[in-house]
């Protein structure tokens, strides 16, 4: 997933990861819905959720085991825990009340 959001963002002028979107599908020019982008490796999830700016994104999807999720972002993060994507385009630890 991060190599392909390279490759996106490498081929956009002046690159970027395409117009700031907070879903996975519906916002044209996001990285999430481009072919070039995201959307090929979005299909088969549940109900990932998708966050960009231009220069960050992050995709979220709850696992099988509730309050578990796989997050991957734009710097790197790629692991299983309680982070989350969020507006800013990061994996970040939810705000509990």
């Amino acid at each position: 997933m991060r190599a392909q959001a390279e490759l996106f963002y490498n081929s956009q002028v002046p690159a970027s990861y395409g117009v700031a979107a907070a879903a996975c599908t519906g916002v044209d020019g996001s990285i999430f819905t481009e072919a070039t982008g995201l959307q090929a490796l979005l299909v088969g999830l549940a109900a990932p959720v998708c966050n960009s700016t231009t220069t960050t994104w992050a995709v979220s999807q709850e696992l099988s085991t509730a309050g578990s999720f796989f997050c991957a972002d734009s710097t790197g993060v790629a692991e299983v825990g309680t982070k989350v994507s969020d507006a800013t385009g990061l994996c970040v630890a939810p705000i509990v009340p």
